[in-house]
């Protein structure tokens, strides 16, 4: 098997570990086990178990940074729904990795870089629903975003993205 194989592997493992129990509980022979791998396999990757969450949570922000690049032209609504739709597919592709990041984030994990990490992305996430013009306070439209993604993956609802990014619109723009 393939370093790279079962280094995805053990990632693999220690994110549905840390959605399921949290970071906290998850132990690194649970992790192991879970990717049918040694301890001794983890160890030699990471040096602990918060520094494989770290890097599963680095892995998160710069997929959002790149879904966050702005839309050039449009209206803001059309700006807004491409935006839904780059998010939805982050999510879709690793639903997981979108809960951990949610459910964790006031874990002590987290080293002081991938925090302030973590935070301006945030703050990127805010303004870039701030540049839509909403009704809604960017802050407000960031957390029902984010909490809509997040409990539609985390319930698995099968749901047409559309709509829900149309309903979410207009929501927030109180229409």
């Amino acid at each position: 098997m393939a370093a790279d194989e079962v280094s995805e592997r053990i990632r693999r493992a220690a994110l549905a570990r840390f959605v399921e129990v949290g970071f906290g509980s998850a132990t690194i022979d649970e992790i192991a086990a879970g990717a049918e791998v040694g301890v001794a396999s983890l160890y030699r990757r990471w040096p602990d178990k918060a520094a494989l969450a770290n890097e599963l949570m680095v892995a998160y922000l710069d997929r959002v940074e790149t879904a966050l690049e702005p839309e050039d032209g449009g209206t803001a609504k059309s700006r807004f729904l491409a935006l839904w739709r780059r998010l939805w597919d982050l999510a879709e592709g690793d639903p997981k990795l979108l809960v951990f990041v949610e459910a964790q984030a006031h874990d002590g994990f987290m080293t002081d870089e991938v925090a302030a990490r973590k935070e301006a992305t945030g703050q990127r996430w805010t303004e870039a629903m701030g540049e839509f013009g909403m009704k809604a306070d960017a802050a407000t439209a960031t957390a029902i975003l984010v909490g809509t993604m997040t409990a539609a993956w985390q319930m698995d609802v099968d749901t047409d993205r559309e709509e829900l990014g149309r309903r979410l619109w207009a929501a927030l723009n109180l229409d």
